[in-house]
């Protein structure tokens, strides 16, 4: 059986962002960076809000953290950050509509419910997972990258966004974005990307252990 990971976004204070074109047109350009790289299928409504299918699960944290960090990026000032709350669900899907936003199984469920629980606990990264031993685990290191992301300035973003979605060395990064390569590794350094691409391996390799079992 197919394990897929489900996300659920919704963008946050999008009504305080402006101009909308531009929001929208962001965000699309992560999911279509995923939709190239990993083959996932999306569906944006209400403007505001989205959901992915990642056809294999231990993807699920980078695709979440490359979203996060697409639209952090564009934020220039810490008093009007643009991001999102991602809820992501592991699990079988069991009905495919035309849209994603018309599928139903486990995964939905799932992401559905965790989206429930970041609305109340005031966090904006939750991973749901249909094992109880590996839930808990990824539920605890989820929140400390959670807490590492939200904080993220929008240049610590755009290195993080670009190192993740291309997996680009310092030197390339460097020249992308037209900077030093210190600037770069300093970027790097007060970003902890290090760390969050330990998290994204982390859940990488719990999701494909107990796909295997």
């Amino acid at each position: 059986m197919a394990t897929y990971a489900v996300l659920t976004g919704d963008i946050v204070k999008s009504r305080d962002i402006s101009p909308r074109a531009r929001l929208i047109g962001t965000l699309k350009e992560a999911l279509e960076k995923l939709r190239e790289s990993h083959q996932a299928e999306y569906s944006i409504y209400r403007g505001d809000s989205f959901q992915m299918v990642v056809p294999s699960a231990s993807a699920a944290a980078l695709a979440a953290v490359i979203i996060r960090s697409k639209l952090i990026s564009q934020s220039r000032r810490k008093s009007s950050t643009w991001d999102t709350r991602i809820s992501i669900g592991i699990g079988d899907i069991t009905f495919r509509g035309e849209r994603v936003s018309e599928s139903d199984g486990p995964a939905f469920l799932l992401s559905g419910r965790g989206m429930d629980e970041l609305t109340r606990a005031n966090r904006r990264l939750i991973i749901k997972a249909p094992w109880e031993q590996t839930d808990r685990s990824l539920s605890l290191v989820t929140r400390f990258a959670d807490d590492i992301i939200s904080n993220w300035s929008g240049y610590s973003a755009e290195t993080a966004f670009y190192s993740l979605a291309y997996n680009e060395s310092q030197s390339v990064l460097a020249e992308r974005l037209g900077k030093s390569q210190s600037t770069i590794n300093g970027r790097i350094s007060t970003a902890r990307l290090e760390l969050i691409k330990a998290y994204i391996q982390h859940v990488r390799d719990y999701v494909r252990w107990e796909t295997r079992a």
